[in-house]
């Protein structure tokens, strides 16, 4: 084989994984938005600025703070599994954090923050807390979530499958933080 087959060769590999991979990723989220099941989650956010990733939403969800049996023996950092489920108030609840994946469809990875022996609290750090915008309006958005008042209640709107998640939109007040503007 001549040196400009190699190199043919070599160009044509390298295009077919150019190809595939965000083929995949975009095949990986789309199965989520159609298997997955949507999840409100409560959120408190705020709104930074990355120069290298634009304006978004810092997400903290109350949920992400959950109560077990003996927490010290979650390390942080360490990645762990936890199913959720629909709670009574029509928001998420995430229960029975694991090592290793449950046997259900809606279940999540996360990572888990801190853990507090004092009131069997973990706190974990949930796959799904940045929220991107058109960068004309994410100041907009930040004014409105900093001075909603408790009766706009703010939440997440997430696609849940098999461990992965989607964001699919931040709701203020009953719509999405978009329409406000």
């Amino acid at each position: 084989m001549n040196k400009n087959n190699l190199r043919l060769w070599a160009f044509a590999l390298l295009a077919v994984v150019l190809l595939v991979v965000p083929l995949w990723m975009v095949f990986n989220r789309d199965t989520v938005l159609t298997n997955g099941k949507e999840f409100k989650f409560r959120t408190a956010p705020v709104d930074p600025y990355d120069p290298f990733r634009g304006k978004y939403v810092t997400l903290n969800f109350d949920q992400s703070r959950i109560k077990v049996d003996n927490p010290s023996r979650f390390a942080r950092g360490q990645r762990v599994f936890v199913e959720v489920r629909d709670g009574q108030d029509g928001f998420a609840e995430l229960f029975a954090p694991s090592t290793e994946a449950p046997d259900v469809d809606h279940y999540l990875e996360a990572e888990v923050d801190y853990s507090w022996d004092t009131d069997s609290t973990l706190s974990l750090l949930l796959p799904f807390n940045r929220y991107y915008m058109e960068e004309s309006k994410a100041d907009d958005a930040e004014s409105l979530v900093r001075n909603s008042s408790t009766d706009m209640t703010t939440y997440a709107l997430v696609s849940i499958f098999r461990g992965q998640s989607a964001l699919k939109k931040l709701v203020v007040g009953g719509k999405p933080i978009e329409d406000h503007f």
